[in-house]
């Protein structure tokens, strides 16, 4: 990617976006970012999964994982620790 100058023969450049409407073509043609992968937000069972390990070892009273994870469809893991962080702030405050 540095041009006809360096020699860049086995350099694997890996970008991830949650906005890949946002890239700019040119960053998208053949030799540069030319292939992409998308990868879907977790489902039911994953972010039960995201949930239980986010909820280890904290102070939380009554928790039903599978539960919350019905009511985060189309969350992703980030969202998840939102979640967590934003009820955290709250008993703090």
């Amino acid at each position: 990617m540095d041009g006809a100058e360096s020699e860049n023969e086995g350099v694997l450049i890996i970008g991830a976006t949650n906005a890949p409407w946002h890239i700019d073509p040119a960053f998208l043609r053949p030799g540069r970012f030319d292939r992409s992968l998308f990868v879907p937000p977790p489902d039911e069972g994953a972010r039960s999964s995201i949930i239980e390990v986010m909820s280890a070892k904290k102070p939380i009273g009554e928790l039903d994982p599978r539960a919350l994870a019905k009511k985060t469809d189309g969350f992703s893991g980030a969202d998840l620790k939102a979640v967590f962080d934003l009820a955290t702030e709250d008993v703090l405050n």
